[in-house]
């Protein structure tokens, strides 16, 4: 099941949702659900974990003498309590208690997110996006992009829990807001299962590289440099030079092979005068 189907689940499981009360601090272990395809954003792991980190969780049950980890982040779906964050402790506790024989009777700590899917899957990105397992700008953009199209419309919300800024989060709602407009029957919770860089790039032609398009690119940045630098890049070239070796070296190489087929050289292999 993907993360479409599995949302449009929940959804439906939801819809007669009432919030537990009071709110549970522990949980049998054996009672917490695994949906990764929603409350998993590294796509690296979708399903899987790092077996470092568990080996890691482990050896720290090992030595603690409650026997605990810090509480796994949960959500009442309406049916069932559902794994936000902690997919890593979940398995660490899963792997150390099930030698002993004592998983049946586990019970450990939870922090339960309150309020709707759209909160949970809040919860799970801005969880996921700390430091302990960082998220790639991959799963940064693809989380946003899924927060983005469940409905979040505060932008200020968004940015610091994915880790991108906000005038990009903004674009994702233009570019949504465009789709739909576009294709009043498009499926945007396929869509968000799509990724940001499909969404971005549906439907635009594919750039026609060729001579007419590297001139119109090279005058645009030649503008650029004059706003930019006046007549000091002419006036300092050494010193722009070496920025542009900071810049790239390899290309700064390949630049020079170019001169030469550019401005062509004599018999001897040197430029010619121009």
């Amino acid at each position: 099941m993907g993360f479409a189907d599995a949302l449009q689940r929940l959804r439906a499981v939801g819809l007669n949702r009432v919030e537990p009360s009071p709110l549970p601090s522990t949980l049998a272990l054996l009672e917490i659900q695994i949906n990764s395809e929603v409350f998993q954003p590294r796509k690296t792991l979708m399903g899987r974990v790092d077996e470092s980190h568990v080996n890691d969780l482990m050896a720290a049950l090992e030595n603690e003498p409650s026997g605990l980890l810090d509480p796994l982040t949960v959500w009442w779906s309406g049916s069932e309590w559902l794994l936000v964050d902690g997919h890593h402790r979940f398995e660490a506790y899963q792997r150390h208690y099930v030698k002993s024989n004592k998983l049946g009777s586990l019970k450990v700590p939870v922090s339960v997110v309150v309020g709707g899917l759209l909160d949970a899957l809040s919860s799970s990105i801005s969880e996921n996006a700390k430091v302990r397992l960082e998220l790639n700008d991959s799963d940064r953009f693809d989380t946003a992009w899924r927060l983005v199209c469940a409905g979040e419309k505060n932008r200020d919300k968004i940015a610091p829990r994915c880790g991108i800024g906000s005038s990009t989060v903004q674009s994702m709602m233009t570019r949504l807001r465009v789709l739909k407009e576009e294709d009043p029957l498009i499926d945007v919770d396929d869509l968000s299962e799509q990724g940001w860089v499909y969404a971005r790039d549906l439907g635009k032609a594919e750039r026609k590289v060729d001579a007419e398009w590297v001139d119109k690119l090279a005058a645009s940045w030649a503008q650029r440099l004059v706003k930019e630098f006046g007549t000091k890049l002419r006036k300092n070239p050494d010193a722009f030079f070496k920025a542009l070796c900071l810049y790239s070296t390899p290309m700064t190489l390949s630049l020079y092979d170019r001169m030469g087929d550019h401005f062509g050289r004599d018999e001897e292999g040197e430029e010619g005068d121009y």
